[in-house]
């Protein structure tokens, strides 16, 4: 079964990347060696820390940029990281971003978005 390789994070406002702005990156499938090298970057070892040196490995982007977004827009990394994690390009067609927002349903089994 085929895996996708890469998928694109779409923010819905501009955060900033290596001093210029950009809507999106792209997140490729991570490697062993990104684990170990995302350790070796973390400064403090934390799991925080760790993921966002990981997510700097696997979008290319600084980790000191990361780190001055908003936390809305990491949110996005972890959703493409675990759905690039999980998925296979044979079977399963990436969400829309509109299709990606969590639902919940309401006592009265109304969804709410």
């Amino acid at each position: 079964m085929a895996r996708l390789k890469s998928v694109e994070v779409v923010f819905d406002e501009p955060v900033m990347v290596g001093g210029g702005e950009v809507k999106s990156v792209t997140m490729r499938r991570q490697k062993v060696q990104d684990s170990i090298d995302a350790e070796v970057m973390a400064t403090t070892k934390t799991g925080a820390e760790m993921e966002a040196c990981l997510f700097s490995l696997t979008c290319e982007i600084p980790v000191e940029d990361i780190l001055t977004w908003d936390h809305v827009d990491y949110l996005k990394l972890q959703e493409k990281y675990v759905f690039l994690m999980t998925t296979s390009s044979a079977n399963i067609v990436q969400p829309s971003e509109e299709e990606s927002s969590v639902s919940l349903a309401g006592q009265d089994g109304a969804e709410k978005k």
